[in-house]
Order: C-alpha cells, then structure tokens, then sequence
C-alpha cells in the first residue's frame, strides 16, 4: 500500500501529450483525461501489473497497452488536486503508524492503545519528529472547507459570542466560520507545540479575533466548550 501511495505523489513530468487516440478507454463516458500527461508505456511487466492493480482499485485507467492516467479517485491522491487528500492518505499508512497496528492484538485484549509500543504515545511522537508532526498536521487540515461548509450550512452561528475550535490543528474551519460572521469571535485549542506556528495560518481580518489556548483535550477544553466524543 505504501508503495502505491508513493507513486501517487504527483504526476510525473509531462512530456510529449497524449494523442486522443491514446487516453484510457476504461474511463467514465464523457470525462476528460489531464492534458498534462504524456503517454508513457509501461518499461516493466512488473509496472504494468503495478498499473493493472491500480485500475482494479478505481485509481486509475489503462489502455490495454501499458499506458495509464488517473480515473477521478486517484487523481484525490494528487498533491495539486483540489480538496487532495493525499496528506491524509500518507499520514494513516505513515511507518509509524504502520507499526502501531502490531499492537492491535494487545489493544484488543487489555483496551489499551497499541502506539505506545513506541514507547511514547501519539502526541508525544509527533512533537519529536517535526516531519511526521508536518504530516499529520496536513492531514487532519484535508478536507477542512467541506467542514467548514457543512458546519455553516447546518447550524446558524449568528447568536454565538465565541466559537471554541478544541483540538483545532491549523485552525482552518475556525477561520472559515469567523470569516463568514465578523461578529464572531474564536478560540484556536490544541497542544501547545502545535499552536506556535497557526500563527501564520489564519487571513488577515480574522487573525484579530481568534485567541490560541494551549492544552489537552484529554484532561480539560476551554470553558464553556463542549467537546464531540473522541474514540
């Protein structure tokens, strides 16, 4: 599986453009393939079989003669695909991540978490390696518009003095909701490791009033936050 995201990291580097002739057959009727990518046949059995698996997973489509583009599932696990949730694919099938599910058996039988076979938890891990702390950071920001979306389109906002965002990471949906109530005021909660650098993250007219806590949502949440069920 890691192998398969890796390979979704971006389009390779386009060359000469596909002729019509050459898109995939097996794509929806009617949908466009990316101009951008050339037509590149497969140099290996092996990566034609790499590209067949692919398409049997709905993330791509061939054309029977080793060549391949994304179907619309794949082209989410592009970094430049709006609303991508590569970040979010990497960071589940992260090493460390990986590893914690050999402590699934364990977990089972006692109710424990499995990560601390790493001899930290989560958290912990994360804040002593930037580069997966990054990563995660990435992913729990995916998919934070159509949040943010659904939480305006469902709830009216405008009696609210304060909104609290507990365990908000870059502070994305808070920003979109006191962004569309100027009257509204925010509250950014996470870790304190985490918040430092949500200073750059939030647009300007917005900045002004939102406030970063720092603290854990395990012991305690801002008052007058109700938290949602964390498993």
């Amino acid at each position: 599986m890691q192998q398969l995201l890796n390979a979704a990291r971006g389009p390779p580097t386009p060359s000469a453009p596909w002729p019509p002739s050459a898109w995939p057959t097996t794509s929806p009727p009617g949908r466009a393939p990316p101009p951008s990518w050339p037509r590149r046949p497969a140099a290996t059995p092996t990566l034609a079989r790499f590209l067949r698996t692919l398409a049997a997973l709905g993330l791509c489509a061939t054309d029977g003669e080793g060549a391949g583009a994304p179907d619309p599932r794949g082209e989410m696990l592009r970094s430049d695909a709006p609303g991508s949730v590569r970040p979010y694919a990497l960071a589940i099938h992260a090493p460390h991540v990986e590893r914690a599910w050999d402590g699934l058996p364990e977990a089972v039988r006692t109710g424990q978490p499995a990560f601390p076979i790493h001899g930290r938890s989560l958290w912990d891990y994360l804040a002593a390696h930037p580069e997966q702390q990054a990563l995660f950071d990435a992913a729990m920001t995916a998919g934070a518009d159509v949040r943010a979306r659904a939480l305006l389109a469902a709830r009216d906002l405008t009696a609210l003095g304060t909104l609290v965002d507990v365990g908000g990471g870059q502070g994305r949906l808070l920003a979109a909701a006191l962004a569309a109530h100027p009257n509204l005021r925010g509250v950014l909660f996470d870790r304190p490791e985490v918040l430092p650098g949500r200073r750059r993250s939030t647009a300007a007219g917005v900045r002004d009033r939102r406030d970063l806590v720092g603290g854990d949502f395990f012991d305690a949440v801002p008052a007058g936050a109700t938290p949602t069920s964390w498993p």
